[in-house]
């Protein structure tokens, strides 16, 4: 995550392209990344660079605990 003073100069595509040139460089074939369905700004970024939604899953959690998964409580910043 970019922190919000640093998005939209480029470093998150920077970010990006670095890790492809390195997962290429590694002999990866392919890249996968998963994003909030609600994070348009990641959305629009992922997209910029070549990255296309491939499928849609859903996320099934079951507390062991009681208590709710911290990204229940997390606050989210508006894109």
């Amino acid at each position: 995550m970019i922190h919000p003073d640093w998005r939209g100069k480029g470093i998150g595509h920077r970010l990006l392209t670095a890790a492809e040139d390195a997962a290429r460089e590694a002999g990866c074939a392919f890249l996968e990344l998963s994003v909030d369905e609600d994070n348009a700004g990641a959305r629009r970024l992922y997209g910029s660079i070549g990255f296309a939604e491939d499928r849609r899953e859903i996320m099934l959690r079951k507390s062991l605990d009681g208590q709710q998964h911290p990204s229940h409580t997390k606050e989210r910043t508006p894109e």
